[in-house]
């Protein structure tokens, strides 16, 4: 899906990590790296949203290779690496390389979402924003992204979900297997 995009637009994706980017039983991105390593190679962002507290995220962010933003403690702090935004600069709290700030709101990442989705629209005026989620509890994040992407999950419902956001791309395969799917397209369709 976002293959056929990237040569018209600026893309940042924006992705849940439990579930959606990460194994559940296995807490591997195994199965997505193929998939990161094209966003990689193309300079496209991708942000991690996550339940897990900064220090969880810091760790799967190194693991992955990745220097970008990220939102942690279910949505309530939103971490960007010091200098990436300038409009940032004396705006959040420092710590250590990154700039930290907090929400205190009961709507989960999305005020996190929405301001990094200002954020990069005032940075590349082009910039489109595909956001990946499973759950409803995420809807909040889907709602503020330019592409919403629902990835299958086997063991929830997501009905509600789509009937929510019926624009949304709907993944055929489950968990990182329909991440990648979102990513790179069907494997099958490639092989």
């Amino acid at each position: 899906m976002l293959r056929q995009s990237a040569a018209a637009s600026s893309l940042v994706v924006v992705t849940t990590v439990d579930r959606v980017l990460r194994d559940p039983h296995t807490r591997s991105c195994e199965c997505a790296h193929r998939a990161l390593a094209v966003l990689a190679d193309q300079g496209i962002p991708v942000v991690l949203i996550a339940h897990a507290p900064a220090d969880e995220v810091l760790d799967v962010l190194r693991e992955l290779e990745l220097q970008h933003p990220f939102v942690c403690d279910g949505g309530s702090a939103l971490h960007v690496p010091r200098g990436y935004f300038p409009e940032l600069t004396g705006l959040a709290e420092s710590q250590n390389e990154w700039d930290v700030m907090e929400f205190r709101s009961a709507r989960g990442a999305a005020d996190a979402v929405r301001l990094l989705v200002a954020l990069y629209k005032s940075n590349f005026d082009d910039a489109v924003v595909i956001g990946l989620a499973d759950r409803w509890a995420d809807r909040g994040v889907l709602e503020q992204v330019d592409v919403p992407v629902i990835v299958r999950n086997d063991d929830v419902d997501v009905t509600r979900l789509r009937r929510r956001l019926p624009a949304a791309y709907v993944t055929s395969a489950a968990g990182p297997a329909g991440w990648s799917e979102a990513i790179l397209g069907s494997v099958a369709e490639g092989t």
